[in-house]
């Protein structure tokens, strides 16, 4: 089971914690952007307090790569997953770029991880292998 909770280490987190037993393990989702970081740091030290394992880091937002030059544009900054994984001993399981494409197909109800350019959906098929790999 999967459960995308609000970010921070309000009320959703901890009642999840205390009713589900034999949780595998948390994924925690940040944005290169030292705020986002901020916020991640909080929430590790949340699941460190309530004994909780921390399978990896997803940075999402990552960069933007321009569809006629192909260059990466950093635009909520660099790194940020990779700072926070270094720091508390993670691994960065996945960094997932910006994109139009995957923006409409959630608008229209349909998973990423299918629809579209391969260079677009490799990121998402990445990280759920690694996942289960990890799980396994």
């Amino acid at each position: 089971m999967i459960v995308d909770c609000p970010p921070g280490t309000g009320d959703e987190p901890l009642t999840i914690f205390q009713n589900l037993k034999n949780i595998s393990g948390t994924i925690v989702v940040t944005t290169p952007s030292i705020v986002s970081q901020d916020d991640v740091e909080k929430a590790l030290n949340f699941l460190s307090m309530m004994n909780q394992k921390v399978i990896g880091l997803v940075e999402n937002m990552s960069y933007f790569v321009c569809p006629d030059s192909k260059t990466k544009h950093y635009i909520f900054g660099k790194d940020g997953a990779l700072n926070l994984a270094k720091k508390y001993n993670l691994e960065v399981l996945a960094q997932m770029p910006i994109n139009q494409q995957v923006r409409e197909n959630m608008d229209n109800g349909k998973p990423s991880a299918y629809f579209g350019d391969p260079e677009v959906v490799a990121p998402f098929v990445n990280l759920s292998r690694k996942i289960i790999d990890i799980l396994e």
